[in-house]
């Protein structure tokens, strides 16, 4: 008599791992990128210098404090929200630029980013901006690579992103 019935059994247990095979590679791929923030950024026991140093006589910008970063970010996929400083754009579609946590014109006082709290983003496809004080949601694979730029020499890269307005 368990023979009759080993043929469903057989059908349904194949049934129940198929089902969790599919479930677990639906979440890896729902989970591909880590929501980060910018605190996750800076290294936990690095402390910024009180005095900057200045830029050079050929306005190079002092190297990025390696301390400041976070290695194990390096190759990671990431999604941070932030606001976008243009470098690279026609009209109103931007192809590259930095992603700081806060707009300078948002502070009341003199304020700087610190390397490790800028990140030279490299999209895929152009991104149109329609309100440049919008902030926005960026994702792709974080690297330790700096870029210079007139904001100063950002600490990390993202290449292989995209970008969409952030939704409050």
């Amino acid at each position: 008599m368990i023979p009759k019935y080993q043929h469903i059994l057989t059908q349904c247990l194949s049934f129940i791992a198929i089902t969790l095979c599919l479930s677990s590679s639906l979440a890896l791929a729902n989970n591909e990128y880590t929501s980060i923030e910018w605190q996750q950024l800076r290294a936990e026991d690095w402390i910024p210098p009180i005095i900057q140093p200045a830029p050079s006589k050929d306005h190079e910008h002092p190297p990025v404090d390696q301390a400041s970063l976070v290695s194990k970010l390096d190759q990671k996929n990431i999604k941070i929200p932030g606001y976008l400083i243009p470098v690279t754009f026609t009209d109103n579609i931007v192809s590259e630029f930095i992603l700081v946590p806060f707009l300078e014109e948002h502070v009341k006082t003199h304020m700087h980013h610190e390397a490790n709290q800028m990140i030279y983003v490299k999209l895929n496809k152009g991104f149109t901006v329609t309100n440049r004080y919008q902030p926005i949601w960026v994702q792709g694979k974080l690297s330790l690579q700096s870029q210079h730029s007139d904001e100063g020499l950002t600490g990390y890269t993202l290449t292989q992103a995209s970008a969409e307005p952030y939704k409050y």
